[in-house]
């Protein structure tokens, strides 16, 4: 879940937070710092199997205008960040967001394991290995690593 990192020179926690797929605040939070000096050991969310990205709002940010920048269906959006279609977001919230290489799909009624794998393109077993609980109700957000060929 974590580990320790030694901050190089050149490190900024912006471009440590980035290369970790968390955020400032989770670093400062969790080390109880706010500067940081090369040499120093950090410890860091080891979010390689995280299947999300962490976007802090910024002033003026739509729901909409940033599902368009990540290339992420709005309404999956809505979705995962347990947001209300149509409600407002402030500067400074921090929204999940899909990585590139995670696809979502969104179950529809009835559907089985096997046609929500053949429509996303994948197998069954890598549908199970992405999902703590699969229950295949209507509007259960399915997560997938995305094929490499397709």
């Amino acid at each position: 879940m974590y580990k320790i990192y030694v901050i190089n020179e050149g490190d900024t926690l912006e471009s440590i937070a980035n290369k970790f797929s968390t955020s400032i605040d989770v670093l400062e939070r969790i080390n109880d710092i706010k500067d940081i000096i090369p040499g120093e050991e950090i410890i860091v969310p080891n979010n390689k199997e995280i299947p999300f990205l962490i976007y802090k709002v910024n002033k003026g940010d739509t729901l909409f205008d940033i599902a368009r920048r990540n290339n992420v269906n709005y309404r999956d959006l809505v979705l995962i960040n347990g947001i209300k279609d149509g409600e407002y977001i402030y500067p400074n919230q921090e929204i999940l967001i899909p990585k590139p290489d995670v696809g979502v799909y969104t179950v529809e009624d009835p559907e089985t394991l096997a046609q929500v794998a053949n429509k996303i393109g994948t197998t069954m077993q890598n549908i199970i290995d992405q999902n703590a609980s699969i229950y295949l109700l209507p509007n259960q957000l399915i997560l997938y690593k995305k094929e490499k060929y397709l």
